[in-house]
């Protein structure tokens, strides 16, 4: 079983989310862009109290669960420079600290 959990774990070292064998919970501010992406697909999506998503893996079968993986791991690394450029601090004031 460990090594079903490393391989859908894998690669979300430096990224918003943190990935269990059953679930994805991805973190602010990247929560409000993975849900928007990801709501329209049938998928088990919760939002909690702090604002993260998580995204169920429950009922899939391996293949699915590394497919879902991958897809939320390459849509979070794409997903910077979006929220690099929306979610500045003092980004109006002209001062930019990131």
């Amino acid at each position: 079983m460990k090594r079903i959990d490393e391989n859908i774990n894998s690669g979300f070292e430096f990224l918003a989310a943190d990935a269990t064998n059953n679930s994805v919970d991805i973190y602010f501010p990247f929560a409000n862009l993975a849900n928007e992406n990801f709501s329209n697909r049938g998928l088990d999506i919760k939002i909690l109290e702090s604002g993260t998503i998580r995204i169920s893996f429950e009922h899939m079968d391996l293949i699915e669960k590394k497919a879902l993986s991958q897809e939320i791991i390459v849509f979070l690394k794409n997903s910077r420079q979006h929220i690099i450029d929306n979610f500045l601090i003092y980004k109006n004031s002209g001062i930019a600290y990131l």
